[in-house]
């Protein structure tokens, strides 16, 4: 099934859940059951469905359940885009998301690989117990993940956290142990995907973590890769002799 019709299906169970008005969040629109008959934006059935989401797993998204951090990115961004933070939890939000800071392994013997000292796990689907300061990495398949440490970065800095929380150096060792020191290129995880979205994370979380000295990044050789991605056309692929994408401009 098609992205569209899941979203589609969701909003239009979450709606028959919340009752038969939209209430108002930016406009004063009523709730249509059946095919739309204009191309009205309705801001409140939005926030809805949005809101909804804060505190479900639908069926069709199952398979992201190791990805809920992303889920709650583009929930809060998307509530934020509707000016309906005030309807949202931020303490409850900020605190789940502590709990998925990864914290050094506490019976490890020797020297511990960087991304089991730091960074930000999807969601709890390991098991490790609930802590709102995070957990030590419980195996070498517990350990921070690139992309789930951006959108934890991102959602705290909506909500207005000032970051104090996040262990700042082992971070910036994490993200740096994830750029291959000959392409340039950034792994998701050691041994992840990697392409130019996994740069754009890196330079993120330097710049939340308000990295100036580019600790977390060899700059010259991310350049020299970004570069090297651009085609004949001008545009840049998501990696190496790919094809251009405009969604991929912006990352570069």
């Amino acid at each position: 099934m098609a992205a569209g019709s899941l979203v589609a299906a969701d909003v239009h169970a979450a709606l028959a859940r919340a009752g038969p008005t939209a209430e108002a969040a930016g406009d004063s629109a009523t709730l249509v059951t059946g095919p739309r008959s204009d191309d009205r934006f309705t801001a409140s059935m939005h926030k809805k469905f949005l809101l909804r989401l804060l505190d479900i797993l639908p069926t069709q998204y199952s398979s992201l359940d190791t990805n809920r951090l992303t889920l709650l990115y583009f929930c809060v961004s998307g509530l934020d885009v509707l000016g309906a933070l005030d309807a949202v939890d931020a303490g409850r939000i900020i605190r789940w998301i502590y709990s998925l800071q990864v914290l050094p392994p506490t019976d490890a013997a020797g020297e511990v690989p960087p991304d089991r000292c730091a960074g930000f796990r999807g969601s709890g689907y390991l098991g490790s117990p609930f802590d709102a300061e995070g957990s030590p990495s419980s195996s070498g398949y517990d350990g921070g993940h690139l992309a789930m440490t951006y959108t934890a970065l991102a959602v705290l800095t909506i909500l207005g956290d000032d970051l104090s929380r996040v262990h700042r150096k082992r971070t910036l060792a994490f993200v740096r142990s994830l750029q291959d020191e000959g392409s340039g290129h950034f792994w998701a995880y050691r041994g992840g995907e990697a392409d130019m979205r996994f740069l754009y994370c890196a330079a993120a979380i330097c710049t939340f973590l308000r990295d100036d000295e580019w600790i977390g990044i060899d700059v010259e050789l991310a350049s020299q890769y970004v570069a090297r991605s651009q085609c004949y056309d001008g545009g840049i692929g998501l990696g190496l002799a790919i094809a251009s994408d405009p969604a991929v401009a912006q990352d570069g």
